[in-house]
């Protein structure tokens, strides 16, 4: 079994939101955080596939537990905007 570093793995999950396989990526994303459950860049590409499935209300979640961890992270501020 081939072993992936947390930053490939977000890598290939922005490749999928980037093709639009939201529900894949999300899969991914939840799959990281039940071994990684403090993981903030898990959760922020959880806001940026609830975000482009318009779901506004959980990404605007997603985007705030994000800025409670890193305040000045880019994405969540331009997610929230």
């Amino acid at each position: 079994m081939a072993q992936l570093t947390l930053q490939d793995y977000s890598q290939e999950i922005e490749g999928l939101l980037e093709k639009s396989a939201y529900d894949e990526a999300i899969a991914h994303c939840k799959h990281i955080l039940q071994q990684h459950p403090k993981l903030v860049e898990a959760y922020r590409l959880l806001g940026k596939a609830a975000l482009d499935r318009e779901e506004d209300k959980t990404a605007q979640d997603l985007f705030a537990r994000v800025l409670s961890a890193d305040p000045s992270d880019f994405v969540s501020r331009a997610g929230l905007a």
